[in-house]
């Protein structure tokens, strides 16, 4: 479930504004980067079955940190995010600040 905060009426959903690339972690498994309204950043994680690859044996959401709300999610080859914001100040994090593989 994509993170929410107390204040948040419970019966309205939550908008995601941002979604990044999906990315290979392993073998069979799969992150991609999702931004909500909130600011929230959540990692979402999918683990595909290893005998059947068209399977997914599961899905997990975290919370990574909250941010401005970004024109794009960037993640680089080398686990760097970058975040474009049109208010505020653009942020770039390495494999220091979070780490995405």
């Amino acid at each position: 479930m994509i993170s929410r905060r107390k204040l948040h009426p419970p019966g309205k959903g939550v908008l995601i504004t941002q979604l990044a690339d999906v990315h290979k972690q392993k073998k069979s498994a799969f992150f991609a980067l999702a931004q909500s309204e909130l600011e929230d950043v959540d990692e979402i994680s999918i683990r595909l079955n290893p005998d059947d690859e068209t399977k997914v044996d599961g899905i997990s959401v975290s919370l990574l940190d909250t941010l401005p709300v970004a024109n794009a999610l960037n993640v680089s080859k080398f686990g760097m995010l970058f975040i474009p914001a049109e208010f505020g100040e653009s942020n770039e994090m390495s494999e220091s600040d979070y780490l995405l593989f």
